[in-house]
């Protein structure tokens, strides 16, 4: 086809079907904007293509400034990137704990789980937590499977049906590392199938009155919940990291940093390695203003480690 000018953003993270289109396109400019710190979908098959393209650029431009978040937090997004991957900048850290947070803020956490169990613990304590983008995009027909395993009731899910008690299922979550399985096991058998059941009711009715008046409604929530990976391309005046990074804290365990910065990981390895450090970039470059770290493992040790 025959066009002035074609526009790729989020480069980093292309398929190769929207490469075929910029590369087949009969045009006199092309520009390629993306980060390649920020790609984080390598899982689903995408590819960072910004070094492709580079290759035949004859200008390349750099975004040295951001409109979205102040200096504090450029500081320790840059200071992700400089420990992890060998880039310049410095640390401030703000550090908090979920139940001393006031309402107003985004929750950013790595997993589904983690949402849903914070969301529960701010209705028991008279909290709204709204899904942003609404909850059935957030695991809720697995959690409710589970939850329904635990009663013994009839399930429909595909995956958990295979599973004759919450026992099994929390076995093969441990021996299989799926994460998610085993945090919403351990979340209905800590608050009981029916108490989950029974929660998921007002979580249902609270994301419809949400999204009956989005504008409006989100606003007078507590709490706005998503994922690092949904939290993509958004901004948000105040972000909590959650403290459910855990693949993050197992690469400062067994020294992936060091192998990585020696070119010795393995391919698989590196780009392992590279997604969960792009995702937590991602997600601390959310927040514009504030930016508050939950106690955890990785959100201590980093902080630790870039004042050393």
């Amino acid at each position: 086809f025959n066009v002035d000018c074609v526009m790729l953003d989020e480069a980093q993270d292309s398929n190769d079907v929207t490469l075929a289109i910029v590369n087949i396109a009969n045009c006199l400019h092309k520009i390629v904007v993306g980060d390649i710190h920020q790609a984080i979908y390598q899982f689903r098959g995408s590819k960072n293509a910004l070094a492709d393209f580079q290759q035949f650029a004859s200008q390349t431009f750099y975004l040295t400034n951001s409109f979205r978040f102040n200096d504090t937090i450029a500081a320790y997004a840059s200071s992700v990137l400089k420990y992890w991957k060998g880039s310049d900048g410095e640390i401030k850290v703000i550090k908090s704990s979920f139940k001393k947070i006031s309402p107003g803020a985004t929750i950013l956490a790595r997993r589904n789980a983690t949402l849903f169990k914070i969301a529960v613990e701010a209705l028991a304590d008279g909290k709204k937590g709204h899904f942003a983008g609404g909850i059935a995009k957030y695991d809720l027909d697995l959690l409710t499977a589970i939850a329904n395993l635990e009663i013994g009731a009839a399930i429909v899910h595909p995956f958990v049906k295979r599973f004759k008690n919450l026992n099994t299922i929390e076995t093969y979550a441990e021996n299989v590392g799926e994460s998610d399985i085993l945090m919403f096991t351990k979340l209905v058998k800590q608050n009981t199938g029916k108490n989950i059941l029974a929660t998921i009711k007002k979580l249902l009715a609270l994301d419809e009155w949400v999204l009956a008046n989005p504008l409006k409604n989100i606003s007078l929530c507590d709490y706005l919940l998503t994922t690092a990976h949904r939290s993509k391309g958004l901004e948000f005046e105040k972000v909590i990291i959650a403290d459910d990074f855990n693949e993050l804290y197992q690469l400062i365990e067994d020294g992936s940093r060091n192998n990585y910065l020696t070119a010795a990981l393995s391919a698989q390895s590196r780009i392992d390695y590279e997604q969960e450090i792009n995702l937590y970039y991602v997600a601390v470059t959310r927040a514009k203003k504030q930016l508050l770290l939950l106690h955890s493992p990785v959100n201590i040790h980093l902080p630790e480690l870039f004042d050393r």
